[in-house]
């Protein structure tokens, strides 16, 4: 399984060896999650390796490779249960248990659990072994950002286990007599072998034995921004020279996406639901308005938003740095408007599209600009950085937005202003606590607060 030995001093790679381990300390975790500790079946259920195989096939272990895989993944899926448990919680069960029979027995009493039995278990895959080797096979599969898969990526093997055995008659049944309510919420009860006891055991101990490799998506700063819109300008002259649309068109695509959805603070998945009609007359309003502003619409189904809404983000024309959102977004709406397209997405692939732009599809522009921006500009994004894997329209404009409204000082009441559709999703499954002022604030009638936000980054 991958990653079953945290610690490998042979290994001149392993991330370990930057804690400047004794060797002792290094002797320790060499043995970790590769062999049980007295104690541990104390604390979770337990079956030899070839009681589980008999559970699941219902016959006896034979030569084979695929005999000899499944014992191997029943051995690390036990392993794997007891390793939820640190040395020392395990250990310490372990003396409390010892010190209770000592008493029980000074008391007289011959049994102080009750004669409660330890064994044998039924027969069957009452614990979801299988589903457990299953896991473990999935996890050896090519990760994105490592070797192997990610535990949180193969774990969805134990959502599907899961989703299926609910949908059996005799969950069914079980969960509509089982179910106890409680005001607004309800519980419901499951004998699933995934929700049991010893599977979550397991998949904590996976996890933990695992690890995680985060890449979040690296911020765009203000200074990479400017040059990258700097470059952009560079090569829409040309266009203009040559008679290009098309390059007119791949360059006001990418710089309105950047431009405005780092203003906007926007995340990938948003700037899909830009829609054009409604940014062309909402923009066009905002130039005549006392406090002139450009606006991107977005429409469509928001996670924790119920049904389809609309929103409109108003933004400043050019920010006290210099991004220059009127600039981008109305060279992009001329080029609609040459064509006579006044209706669909505003970010597409190209002008005759019908869907919006994918993120993939739109990191691949963010990325060819950029590229010309670190082999130009080594100053601002050094020749070390792999612009391709740590950039991307999914996040980077958003961090990069939060940190520059940190770094300008934006009071926290101006930024939940312009996030404030947020609070929908961050309320979960609760109705939202927008209070007196802000539930009846539209974006016009606040447009000096709601356009702080982006005028100050």
């Amino acid at each position: 399984m991958p990653r079953d030995r945290p610690y490998d001093p042979e290994d001149e790679d392993n991330e370990d060896e930057g804690w400047e381990l004794t060797e002792a300390e290094k002797e320790d975790l060499s043995d970790e999650y590769q062999a049980a500790r007295g104690g541990d079946h104390l604390m979770c259920p337990f079956q030899c390796d070839r009681c589980h195989f008999r559970n699941m096939t219902g016959r006896d272990p034979g030569p084979g490779v695929n005999d000899d895989k499944t014992l191997l993944c029943i051995r690390r899926a036990c392993l794997d249960s007891f390793w939820s448990r640190r040395p020392g919680t395990v250990k310490g069960n372990a003396d409390e248990m010892a010190r209770a029979f000592s008493r029980a027995d000074g008391l007289g009493l011959l049994e102080p659990f009750n004669g409660q039995r330890r064994g044998p278990f039924p027969l069957g895959d009452a614990w979801g072994m299988a589903m457990a080797c299953v896991l473990l096979d999935r996890t050896l599969d090519k990760g994105r950002n490592s070797t192997t898969l990610q535990f949180n990526s193969a774990r969805g093997v134990t959502t599907v286990y899961n989703n299926y055995i609910h949908t059996t008659p005799e969950a069914q049944l079980e969960l509509a007599c089982l179910t106890a309510e409680v005001g607004a919420k309800k519980s419901y009860f499951t004998s699933a072998p995934g929700k049991g006891i010893w599977y979550t055991r397991f998949s904590s101990g996976c996890h933990s034995r695992m690890g995680d490799v985060h890449l979040p998506d690296k911020a765009l700063t203000i200074d990479e921004l400017l040059a990258f819109l700097r470059v952009l300008d560079d090569c829409w002259v040309e266009a203009i020279e040559e008679n290009d649309f098309e390059l007119q068109f791949e360059l006001a695509t990418i710089g309105t996406v950047v431009a405005c959805g780092f203003s906007a603070g926007l995340r990938g998945e948003e700037l899909g639901h830009a829609r054009l009609a409604s940014t062309l007359n909402h923009t066009e309003a905002g130039s005549e308005h006392r406090k002139p502003h450009v606006v991107l619409a977005l429409m469509g189904r928001f996670k924790g938003v119920v049904g389809r809404k609309w929103h409109h983000m108003a933004l400043a024309p050019r920010s006290e740095s210099g991004i220059d959102n009127q600039r981008w977004l109305y060279r992009l709406l001329s080029l609609y408007l040459e064509r006579g397209v006044t209706g669909g997405p505003l970010f597409r692939e190209n002008i005759g599209a019908q869907r919006p732009a994918t993120i993939r599809e739109l990191d691949v522009l963010f990325h060819r600009y950029l590229l010309v921006v670190q082999d130009t500009m080594p100053e601002i994004i050094r020749p070390t950085v792999n612009v391709v894997r740590d950039f991307s329209v999914r996040r980077s404009l958003r961090r990069g937005a939060t940190s520059q409204a940190r770094n300008m000082n934006i009071p926290k009441d101006v930024v939940d202003l312009n996030n404030r559709w947020r609070k929908v999703e961050r309320a979960g499954l609760r109705a939202p606590t927008y209070d007196m002022f802000e539930h009846y604030t539209d974006v016009v009638a606040a447009i000096d607060a709601v356009l702080r936000f982006s005028s100050s980054l």
